[in-house]
């Protein structure tokens, strides 16, 4: 059958404040691992650390990096690290601004329990 038109498929580019936000919400919900580890720490960020990659940087497996409310202009990469990354206060009032700097959000290096 040979079409006259061409089909739309309907899907759009999402805006970046819509793919920053869903990736966000993404790494809260998929890096969040049951703890085998003894003992875990909680790095506050900014109150210990001044951005997420620090404390991403500084953490162990099993750790959890609380994040204040805020807009983050940064991009993070877990590091293969079995950590869990979340809001404060919740998702509503903290953002991961990638500055349009490619991907806001990184696992490729086999993060997990």
């Amino acid at each position: 059958m040979l079409l006259k038109r061409p089909i739309r498929l309907g899907w759009t580019r999402p805006r970046p404040a819509v793919v920053v936000a869903a990736l966000f919400v993404a790494s809260l919900l998929s890096v969040s691992v049951p703890r085998s580890v003894a003992a875990s720490t909680i790095l506050h960020v900014p109150g210990d650390y001044p951005t997420i990659q620090a404390a991403i940087d500084a953490a162990v497996a099993g750790d959890t990096v609380l994040v204040d409310p805020g807009t983050y202009v940064e991009t993070i990469n877990f590091r293969g690290k079995a950590i869990t990354v979340k809001s404060a206060y919740g998702p509503k009032v903290t953002f991961i601004d990638g500055n349009r700097r490619g991907s806001v959000v990184t696992f490729d290096s086999r993060e997990g329990p």
